[in-house]
C-alpha cells in the first residue's frame, strides 16, 4: 500500500508540473505518466529492502538526483524542448514530490489516513488529466 501511495504523490505532483512545459501536449503528459510509474516504482521496490536509515536516505538522494536528470533527458530526447528547460522542471517536480511524500509519510498514522491521502492525490492527477484533455481537444478540434 504505500508503493502505491508513493506513486499516486508522485504521479500527482511530478506530472501536473510537467505539463507547464506544454499544457495542450497530451503525449507530454502521457510520458510523464510511464516514465514515473516505472522510476517511482523501482524506486520503491529497491527501498523496501533497506532497513538501515542511513541507506536508506542515502539510496534515495542518489536515486532521487539520477530521476530527476533522467527524467529530464527523456522528455528533451521524446519532445526537444529546450534541455535546461526540461531539467529545470524535472528537478522542481523531483523535489516538490519528494517533499510532499516526506510530509505526507510523516502525517499518516493509520490506513484510514492512507486512504484518504490516495484518494486526495488521485482526484489531483485526475483534474491535471481534465485539464490537458480539454487544452488538447480544444487546440485539436477548434473549428
Amino acid at each position: 500500500m504505500e508503493i502505491f501511495l508513493a506513486l499516486v504523490i508522485t504521479l500527482a505532483i511530478e506530472v501536473n508540473i510537467f505539463i507547464f512545459l506544454d499544457r495542450k501536449n497530451i503525449f507530454l503528459w502521457l510520458a510523464a505518466t510511464a516514465m514515473n510509474i516505472v522510476l517511482n516504482v523501482s524506486m520503491n521496490i529497491i527501498l523496501l529492502f533497506i532497513k538501515d536509515a542511513f541507506w536508506y536516505y542515502f539510496t534515495l538522494s542518489i536515486y532521487e538526483i539520477m530521476t530527476f536528470i533522467v527524467e529530464g533527458l527523456i522528455i528533451y530526447f521524446i519532445f526537444k524542448y529546450r534541455f535546461i528547460k526540461c531539467l529545470l522542471v524535472s528537478l522542481i517536480a523531483n523535489a516538490s514530490s519528494l517533499i510532499v511524500g516526506l510530509i505526507v509519510n510523516q502525517l499518516i498514522i493509520n490506513m484510514t489516513m492512507m486512504i484518504i491521502f490516495i484518494i486526495i492525490f488521485t482526484i489531483i492527477y485526475n483534474i491535471g488529466l481534465g485539464f490537458v484533455t480539454y487544452r488538447f481537444s480544444r487546440n485539436r478540434f477548434s473549428d
